[in-house]
């Protein structure tokens, strides 16, 4: 009898323990790695290390300056527990200032960086303003698309030796007018 009660008790605690460390809930301060250790990576770099994952009311998440223009956040949100929800994209860890949303409920909004980011902003990330019924769970993708075009190195090269050539042609040209 003891033995069943005592198994019970493991059992339930395995399982609380399990639900605790699977829903985020005020994640660290942006910036800081878990536990406050070393700085995140910044900028879309910084959000494309955030995973999707559980959260409920209150969380934050981000990622810190600097941004390049053009970059582009997409923030997805799907039900959980949930039957709806409240999430903005925003410029810092308090919630404020909001640059996208809120959406409500399941679904995609998106913001796209012009730098400087808004005043009071210190970066980019995700706030869950609210959830219903209370204490029920979300999951949330944060994705960051860079702006800046990465060509192979072929391509590159390619593009120089265009560019060289062009000028040698223009210069040969030149050489011929002025004969």
């Amino acid at each position: 009898m003891v033995r069943a009660a005592v198994s019970r008790f493991a059992a339930m605690s395995a399982f609380a323990c399990l639900v605790a460390t699977s829903v985020v809930q005020a994640q660290v301060p942006w910036g800081q790695g878990q536990g406050g250790g070393s700085a995140t990576p910044i900028g879309c770099s910084g959000i494309n290390l955030l995973t999707t994952s559980v959260y409920t009311f209150p969380a934050t998440n981000g990622s810190l300056a600097p941004f390049n223009d053009g970059d582009h956040m997409t923030l997805t949100v799907s039900m959980n527990t949930a039957t709806t929800s409240s999430v903005s994209i925003v410029g810092s860890a308090s919630g404020t200032p909001v640059l996208a949303g809120p959406l409500i409920g399941a679904g995609s909004i998106s913001y796209d960086v012009t730098n400087p980011l808004p005043p009071l902003s210190n970066g980019i990330g995700f706030f869950v303003n609210s959830v219903t019924p209370p204490s029920s769970l979300i999951n949330i993708t944060l994705t960051c698309t860079n702006s800046i075009p990465v060509w192979p190195p072929v391509v590159f090269l390619l593009a120089i030796g265009s560019l060289f050539g062009l000028a040698v042609l223009m210069l040969r040209r030149r050489q011929v007018q002025l004969a």
